[in-house]
């Protein structure tokens, strides 16, 4: 039996720090395994806590959600950079 991917808790990591921390170990995966982390923080933090501000932004809550999506989807391929954030 092979392990398909290794998963590593993002807890205690900022949104950014958390992602720096993915996209430098699929940077430099070179295995066969999909190394990834539990995305509960880096995926939903801003977004709830623009949505506890005001519950009727929907679509700025889902902004937030869909940035923060694209971003890990790029540390997950080891493609992110600090510079992505802020476009």
């Amino acid at each position: 039996n092979e392990v398909p991917g290794i998963a590593f808790l993002s807890g205690g990591q900022s949104e950014i720090e958390a992602t720096e921390n993915l996209n430098l170990i699929n940077k430099h995966n070179n295995t066969n395994f999909i190394i990834t982390y539990s995305y509960g923080r880096a995926l939903q933090q801003s977004s709830l806590k623009f949505w506890s501000k005001n519950i009727k932004d929907i679509t700025g809550t889902q902004n937030i959600f869909n940035h923060r999506a694209k971003m890990n989807t790029l540390a997950a391929q080891g493609k992110w950079s600090l510079e992505l954030e802020n476009k």
